[in-house]
């Protein structure tokens, strides 16, 4: 709290010196402790609306930034409400909210030192952010030549589309493709085609001529990986069960964003194609993200 009010209300340095807790300073913080009561309180409401945890917000620190955003645009006094999440142009702004997050988390940004971090955001934000905009972009640009860059390299995107269901890290890449969320509902992570089919060695053994493709679809490195999986609200988890991808797929209710290419086989016949091409979709997803 005491850092957070520094970073927000305090134009000078931000670190834990007694100067910074001088007589003028307590009085500053006095005067400003209802707001940034309200500004805490709707920030971390905001974040367990999407979907955040204790558990999974991975670095504290990583809400001051937030907080400021939320201070200096007005927008704390509307980011709790559920309808920030879905409607224009919130919406936008906290998909931007969530990317620059998760790839926080995925990065270690905030591990270490973060007072030079925690300024270089504030400046960045007080520049470039408006109650419309969440300057997602121009940290990333302003990062990029620094140790606390967002740059994603192929062998981090490989690193990061190997994790696997419910592991450290997984619900990270999880939430980066699925951005904002409807706060009213409850997701999962689901396997697309279904997790059961694989422990059924008749049926793949049945549905595999080729050997290698049979080997392939019995590695659990590929079945249960970042490419056979999606967050899901929970209801159409339950509704899909262990239901055949095609088949669940072709229900006009299913509205998420599969990241699943154009033209792609979802029979489970053609499983490593289907592996391929996803893989990539999301790795041009998460480069394209991350290079605006």
């Amino acid at each position: 709290i005491l850092k957070s009010f520094l970073v927000i209300y305090s134009p000078g340095s931000i670190r834990f010196k007694m100067k910074n807790f001088d007589q003028p300073q307590i009085k500053n913080l006095q005067e400003h402790w209802a707001e940034l009561a309200e500004v805490t309180v709707h920030t971390f409401s905001f974040l367990k609306n999407q979907n955040f945890s204790n558990d999974s917000f991975r670095a504290k620190n990583a809400a001051i930034p937030l907080m400021y955003y939320f201070q200096e645009t007005g927008l704390y006094q509307t980011c709790a409400k559920t309808t920030f999440s879905t409607k224009e142009p919130t919406a936008g702004i906290t998909t931007d909210i969530i990317h620059w997050l998760t790839i926080s988390f995925l990065k270690n940004i905030f591990s270490g030192q973060t007072d030079k971090l925690l300024r270089d955001l504030h400046d960045i934000i007080k520049q470039y952010g408006t109650n419309r905009h969440f300057p997602f972009s121009e940290i990333i640009r302003e990062f990029r030549t620094t140790n606390k860059n967002y740059t994603v390299d192929d062998d981090f995107l490989d690193q990061i589309l190997d994790y696997r269901y419910q592991r450290p890290g997984t619900e990270y890449v999880l939430r980066l493709l699925q951005g904002a969320i409807n706060p009213e509902l409850n997701y999962e992570q689901d396997h697309l085609h279904p997790k059961s089919v694989f422990g059924n060695k008749k049926e793949l053994e049945a549905t595999f001529t080729n050997n290698e493709d049979l080997k392939f679809a019995q590695d659990e490195a590929n079945w249960n990986s970042i490419a056979n999986l999606q967050l899901l609200e929970k209801i159409s988890n339950i509704d899909k069960s262990n239901t055949p991808l095609a088949q669940w797929a072709s229900n006009p209710s299913v509205s998420a964003n599969l990241y699943i290419p154009e033209g792609t086989s979802l029979e489970l016949k053609d499983f490593r194609a289907f592996i391929e091409a996803r893989r990539s979709a999301i790795r041009r997803m998460i480069k394209e993200a991350v290079t605006q």
